[in-house]
């Protein structure tokens, strides 16, 4: 868990990540090693990025992709 303001509002907010096969349909392959804050903005919230590498922008109300079945 890693705790960062991402929203500036001076609140740290909870960086977890869950996996279980369970919540992630059939697939449940997704692993992540990190996630911290990256220094790109979408909808007023800082990105996340995942294992040092992908970017995940806020978008439409929460973190992640449409296209994701989790």
């Amino acid at each position: 868990m890693t705790l960062v303001d991402l929203n500036g509002d001076g609140i740290e907010e909870a960086l977890v990540f869950y996996s279980h096969p369970a919540s992630c349909g059939s697939r449940g392959d997704f692993i992540a090693f990190s996630l911290e804050a990256g220094s790109g903005t979408k909808g007023g919230r800082r990105d996340v990025v995942l294992n040092g590498a992908a970017s995940i922008p806020f978008n439409n109300g929460h973190y992640g992709n449409a296209s994701w079945d989790c």
